[in-house]
């Protein structure tokens, strides 16, 4: 591997400004366990400390000449450290995040004999456990934080090859959606897995043909939608409701509580929130004595695979009819459901009729 092709430095002093906007950038901080944005006088004070502490190692990926992502590991112990890392937006989905966590390794063994790295990863970013599974770390849950650990070990490392044009991009923040995700895998090979924010920069290095959303909880914004449109991109989205009824956070339970129609949808995705044509639909029937959130959910996300399933050959080549949402339904947000609830804890494994009592009256 030559050098100016793909390998580490150190951080410096006029990295500041880069390691600044790096840091707030908006995946960044969804990511961190710390969501707030830095300002500039507390990012400041940081890595000033950070410069000068004997037992951080901060380094920058340059690949051509480019800077294109940082990664910190603050040594606890003598020989043991936390990883920190992020990729420039600009260059996400191209296997830099790998990389990045294979050059480390290699430069903590240039000065340590042995070391042990240890991250703490958000449920919902689905794309780096899969890195850091994909590189042997040790896999562990508490809390609904997913931790790693491995003992370091001297990896070759290679410049990535050209981007690969795949047909596919899954978006997703939830694991759960992973059945799915390795289903098409097994059928279609250049299927790229995303959790992060879908913008113009991963449209434009990765070129898919479709893009499925699938339990993914950011909002593609409108000149993403464009963009995707313009490059000839379909987006689809995957939604536990009979839509248009449930349209938003917490679908299933809204169902119940509001007494409307239950199902699954499959439809295209536009600049509303889930508001686009219908592609395919199933509507499912409870027994309200017999079923909990719990239960319900399940089912409705076994449903929704099925019904992809079926038409997968439909869905890939983008021959099915699309239907126009009727203009009634129904619609919530985060707010409402916590409004709803105004601080109540509900048993999400308690059947439903009792649950609607409890909440009737408490």
């Amino acid at each position: 591997m030559e050098k100016q092709s793909i390998y580490l430095r150190k951080v410096l002093q006029s990295d500041i400004k880069l390691i600044f906007e790096w840091a707030n950038d908006k995946d960044a901080r969804n990511n961190s366990f710390k969501t707030k944005e830095i300002t500039w006088a507390e990012h400041e004070t940081w890595f000033e400390n950070t410069l000068k502490d004997l037992k951080t190692r901060h380094y920058i990926l340059c690949y051509n000449g480019n800077d294109i992502g940082q990664i910190r590991i603050k040594i606890e112990e003598e020989n043991q450290g936390k990883i920190s890392y992020s990729i420039d937006k600009a260059y996400r989905g191209l296997g830099f995040g790998k990389i990045i966590l294979q050059l480390c390794e290699n430069a903590l063994l240039e000065e340590f004999k042995d070391f042990y790295l240890y991250a703490d990863v958000k449920k919902s970013n689905i794309t780096s456990q899969r890195i850091f599974k994909t590189l042997g770390y040790n896999e562990s849950i508490e809390n609904d934080v997913f931790k790693y650990n491995k003992k370091a070990s001297k990896i070759a490392v290679f410049a990535p090859a050209p981007p690969p044009l795949y047909q596919i991009i899954f978006l997703t923040n939830n694991k759960n959606s992973l059945l799915l995700f390795e289903w098409i895998k097994s059928r279609c090979d250049n299927v790229l897995l995303y959790s992060d924010t879908l913008d113009i920069n991963i449209l434009n290095n990765i070129k898919p043909k479709l893009i499925i959303s699938y339990n993914y909880s950011s909002i593609i914004k409108f000149d993403t939608l464009k963009y995707a449109k313009d490059i000839g991109a379909r987006i689809i989205n995957m939604h536990i409701s009979l839509l248009p009824w449930n349209k938003g956070s917490n679908p299933n339970f809204w169902s119940f509580i509001k007494n409307t129609p239950k199902g699954v949808s499959i439809h295209e995705l536009d600049s509303s929130i889930d508001g686009g044509k219908i592609i395919y639909q199933k509507e499912v029937f409870f027994d309200e004595n017999k079923e909990s959130l719990t239960s319900s959910y399940e089912k409705l996300q076994n449903i929704i695979i099925k019904l992809f399933q079926e038409h997968w050959d439909e869905i890939i080549s983008g021959h099915y009819i699309l239907k126009e949402q009727h203009s009634n339904g129904s619609y919530h947000d985060l707010k409402m459901y916590n409004d709803f609830l105004n601080g109540r804890v509900i048993d999400f494994n308690k059947n439903i009729i009792d649950l609607k009592r409890e909440l009737e009256f408490s």
